[in-house]
């Protein structure tokens, strides 16, 4: 086993406290500008949006034939051309 594997040597290693750093005495240059990371678009089909209970979705619905909101072309009081 190399000696950088070994218990005795991680012991050593971190035996003595790490001493802790001032964020204030870090200076951001005007050009530094953090962004978030870049996030990749998951493989398959997304997962269906589940509708809560006491959440119902709200349909706004408009006839194909006359064009009004409320109802659609198949309950449509209006003749069909």
């Amino acid at each position: 086993m190399p000696i950088y594997r070994r218990r005795a040597t991680y012991i050593e290693v971190y035996e003595q406290n790490l001493p802790p750093i001032s964020l204030a005495d870090m200076d951001i240059q005007d050009g530094d500008q953090s962004t978030a990371p870049l996030t990749r678009v998951q493989k398959g089909r997304p997962r269906k949006q589940r509708v809560r209970a006491g959440e119902a979705r709200i349909r706004n619905s408009t006839c194909g034939t006359c064009g009004e909101a409320g109802h659609n072309a198949r309950s449509c009081r209006r003749p069909h051309m």
